[in-house]
């Protein structure tokens, strides 16, 4: 941890996989990390760690508002370009060592639910926020409204394009389920016609994740919209609140995916050409 901001990995270039090429420099902040690196400061009693961080977060998107970026290093600021170091190998010989990671140039729309749902998790416990918060609260809703059907990049940051993700739009609905949450208490003053949009936003984002992410042959949430192929984040359905986790179609889910991604006990984040030998995911075993 640095000062009040937490980073992805204290080095840089230690491999996904053995003999291969992802080496990447994680030394920076993703803002999808916020929403459960607040809810573990706060669960564990770090609430005054929870709020430092708070703070930093609203410091370092405050130039791009309402445009977020997908990561920060430790001051806030845009990292580097992403460059190979010439001559330098990392863990067990890996190459390339490379500094600066290219992903700051992608479009990940997840980051707006994870940053709401942070702001939202830290109101829960009793923090209050200003007026200057409360309006760069407002115009992420309106981004959202504005953006969420587009495609982008999601969350395992493929360098192969875009895609309609399951994930980014669960995301989606999150940030305006969030917003619309904090006005219900009194928290957040949006107005009729704002209130009204974010509710309509919210109820088109649910009707595409129950039809174009759900496929009936694999009685399985997937991973992109009309597709067959499935990852960890499916899971994620739940915890959000999006589906409860005792819902048919949730359990159905489960089960797929530990049967699709399951390895003794443990989960790969997803399973395709890209990813051999790659190993089981952390904390999506979690």
């Amino acid at each position: 941890m640095c000062s009040s901001d937490l980073i992805a990995a204290p080095t840089t270039s230690l491999p996904e996989r053995r003999g291969g090429d992802l080496n990447w420099d994680y030394r920076f902040c993703w803002l999808r990390d916020a929403s459960l690196t607040m809810r573990a400061l706060m669960a564990i009693g770090f609430s005054d760690e929870a709020e430092a961080f708070a703070s930093w977060l609203l410091y370092s998107t405050r130039l791009t508002r309402p445009r977020l970026r997908i990561l920060y290093d430790v001051y806030g600021n845009r990292p580097g370009r992403e460059r190979p170091l010439a001559g330098w190998r990392g863990f067990n010989g890996a190459r390339p060592v490379r500094i600066g990671n290219a992903a700051i140039e992608q479009y990940q729309l997840d980051v707006y639910g994870e940053v709401l749902d942070a702001i939202f998790q830290l109101h829960r416990h009793g923090e209050r926020f200003d007026r200057e918060t409360a309006r760069m609260l407002r115009g992420f809703g309106d981004f959202v409204c504005r953006h969420w059907r587009d495609a982008d990049e999601g969350i395992w940051e493929p360098r192969s394009g875009r895609s309609e993700h399951t994930h980014s739009r669960l995301l989606c609905w999150v940030a305006v389920d969030r917003l619309l949450a904090l006005a219900d208490r009194g928290s957040l003053r949006l107005g009729d016609a704002t209130g009204a949009r974010l509710a309509a936003t919210r109820d088109q984002i649910r009707r595409e994740i129950e039809t174009r992410g759900w496929n009936d042959k694999l009685q399985s949430y997937v991973a992109t919209l009309d597709g067959d192929d499935l990852d960890a984040t499916l899971l994620l359905l739940a915890w959000y609140g999006f589906v409860d986790a005792g819902a048919p179609r949730m359990r159905a889910t489960y089960r797929r995916v530990r049967e699709v991604l399951g390895c003794n006990g443990l989960l790969y984040r997803y399973r395709n050409e890209d990813s051999h030998g790659e190993g089981a995911f952390g904390i999506c075993s979690f």
